[in-house]
């Protein structure tokens, strides 16, 4: 899989989860499911509580402060090789980046479904 490293707004170094920039109105959140949670703690010990349920409280009270928030679940593979080939640390900022990729390639993909869906009447 080829990734792009496109220019994410800064983001403190602090590694809590957060939002990355805004996607159709929507901040999109990295987000994990109860499966991926240890591989992504085993990226970043430091930077993610130990458990997931622990995790999942604090992210819980991420999505309610930014109000429309959009989940993009990311893959701790495709994850880490993103971050080895632009040279980033697996951190919170690395996250937000990448969850902010999937989540604008996603919308693209979905335009063009469309797109070829209109273009086929």
């Amino acid at each position: 899989m080829a990734f792009d490293e496109t220019n994410p707004s800064p983001v403190s170094a602090d590694t809590r989860p957060r939002a990355a920039e805004s996607v159709a109105g929507r901040a999109a959140i990295a987000w994990f499911t109860r499966r991926n949670y240890p591989k992504h703690r085993a990226l970043d010990p430091t930077g993610l509580p130990a458990t997931f349920d622990e995790w999942l409280e604090y992210a819980g009270g991420e999505v309610h402060r930014t109000g429309r928030a959009l989940r993009v679940v990311i893959d701790p593979t495709q994850f880490s090789t993103w971050c080895r080939i632009a040279s980033r640390d697996t951190d919170a900022a690395a996250r937000a980046a990448f969850a902010q990729i999937v989540a604008k390639a996603a919308r693209r993909r979905e335009w063009w479904r469309g797109r070829v869906a209109f273009d086929k009447r």
